[in-house]
């Protein structure tokens, strides 16, 4: 499954009711964070003792940051991947 575009992910929040606000400074401009070509943001776990577990686990995320205040949001990558799957435009076809 590939990495969702910017449009992709506009699609989703709009399905899904997401406000495209910023929290801290109200603003409607997102610059995403990763590069899908090169990399993909995970948010990783320590133990409660805060040493680090190996293998850490770790949850892909879509990052986004604010272009007025620089607020980071993280959004988990798997469950909007599986819904564009689930819900192509209304001019494509479901992937097999």
């Amino acid at each position: 499954m590939s990495e969702p575009s910017v449009e992709e992910i506009v699609r989703f929040f709009q399905a899904k009711g997401v406000s495209g606000l910023c929290p801290a400074c109200r603003h409607d401009r997102w610059i995403r964070l990763d590069n899908p070509e090169n990399f993909v943001w995970v948010l990783s776990a320590r133990g409660a003792n805060g040493d680090h577990v190996i293998p850490a686990p770790a949850i892909p995320v879509i990052a986004l940051t604010c272009e007025n205040c620089s607020f980071i949001r993280l959004h988990a990558a798997i469950p909007v991947k599986n819904w564009l799957a689930e819900n192509p435009p209304p001019n494509e076809s479901p992937e097999p």
